[in-house]
């Protein structure tokens, strides 16, 4: 399938990073039922928080928007051993079963993502969802364990900046000097842990770019509608595929201006790394995702294929699924070796037909992985279009066989 990386480099597939739609996205049911029921008899903690109403945010100040930030930030450096959650529109019963009363609207995920990470340190990990808990509609906000301290850069709303907020049993206070120590002295990796490395990388040069990458997504457009007819010489030939022409240009029109990435994982530690797997969520309406199994046929020459010719599913360590607007890719690495870089075997391929800057986190985990590693990838897509002739689809023929 790299002969279509080949295609698509040699229309200039580079690198740029991207601007997300208005539109949104709402995470729907990604949690355990029995967990969130679980959750109605605790009280609030390190780990779980109740709120009644929506929080402010379309529209608010920047000094209601900041609550939402504060509690986020809270539930980030917080010393706790599990995940936390804040459940929206539920309210608490002190020592009894909160109760679900639901919210009218939800947060969007990729609007909050854009919030909060570009006023951080470092990146955030945390997600909303959307879920039914007792027939009720909740918003649910789900923070794992993850490198601290986390602080403000800028002054926002009521907020300052290098002021770590932390959550201490049900209040959020503000971290000492000796606890803010303490959170970067923890944050190292535990004895027998691996250090793991991600960096995206161009498949033809196999060469790291590491977190952010340009890219120039090129879509061809024939300007003849109806090509010349392939195999009309001075010999007629009647085995020969008369739409490949028009078949070629089509598919040209939809690989073109996909651009192919790879993902190498470096441990940096001692320590084997094992079973590792790196999955990467993109939320954006305005691009284009795909692995190898999803791409396009490519045209045959023969008005009848033969078996050979058929296509081919390929077996790949990278695999793409969408969500409504989302997407996930799942690379299945494998076992890295202390000091050593391994190299996905097979691309994602991502375009857009418009200008686009698109922020993904990328998860790192394996099995003697304590924590799972978040990292934010910056992906910069500047579109273009270019008009291609009859002769152009003939001098691609090489490329695409």
């Amino acid at each position: 399938m790299l002969a279509l990386a080949d295609v698509a480099h040699s229309l200039h597939c580079a690198a740029s990073a991207l601007q997300s739609p208005a539109c949104g996205v709402v995470r729907i049911s990604t949690m355990d039922p029995n967990l969130l029921q679980g959750l109605l008899y605790q009280n609030e903690s390190e780990t779980l928080d109740f709120k009644i109403a929506q929080y402010p945010f379309d529209k608010a100040t920047d000094e209601k928007k900041s609550e939402l930030l504060k509690d986020i930030l809270a539930f980030a450096n917080a010393w706790r051993q599990s995940d936390a959650y804040i459940l929206i529109g539920v309210q608490e019963v002190k020592g009894g079963r909160s109760i679900a009363i639901g919210i009218a609207d939800h947060l969007l995920n990729r609007n909050l993502q854009q919030f909060v990470q570009s006023k951080t340190n470092r990146p955030v990990a945390f997600s909303y969802s959307a879920e039914t808990l007792d027939g009720a509609q909740i918003g649910v906000i789900s923070i794992p364990i993850q490198d601290r301290p986390v602080f403000l850069k800028k002054d926002y709303g009521n907020l300052r900046s290098g002021v770590v907020y932390i959550r201490r049993g049900d209040t959020t206070g503000e971290a000492d000097p000796d606890e803010i120590f303490r959170m970067g002295s923890s944050a190292a990796p535990s004895a027998g842990q691996p250090i793991l490395v991600i960096d995206l990388f161009e498949p033809l040069a196999r060469q790291k770019v590491g977190h952010e990458i340009s890219l120039d997504s090129v879509s061809v457009q024939p300007i003849q509608k109806q090509p010349p007819a392939y195999g009309r010489g001075n010999q007629f030939d009647f085995s020969a595929n008369p739409d490949y022409y028009r078949e070629l240009g089509q598919f040209a029109r939809e690989t073109t201006f996909l651009c192919p990435i790879g993902i190498a994982v470096t441990n940096t530690s001692t320590t084997c790394a094992e079973d590792v797997i790196v999955t990467i969520q993109f939320e954006s309406a305005s691009i284009v995702l795909l692995d190898d199994s999803s791409m396009p046929e490519r045209p045959s020459k023969l008005r009848f294929k033969l078996r050979s010719d058929l296509k081919e599913v390929p077996t790949s360590t990278i695999s793409v699924a969408r969500f409504s607007g989302s997407y996930e890719v799942r690379a299945m690495i494998g076992t890295v070796q202390p000091g050593r870089t391994e190299w996905s075997t097979s691309a994602f391929y991502i375009g857009s037909r418009t200008d686009a800057t698109v922020h993904a986190v990328a998860t790192i985990s394996a099995n003697n992985l304590r924590v799972p590693k978040n990292v934010t990838l910056n992906f910069r897509i500047k579109a273009s279009e270019r008009l291609i002739t009859p002769r152009d689809l003939e001098l691609m023929e090489a490329d695409f066989e």
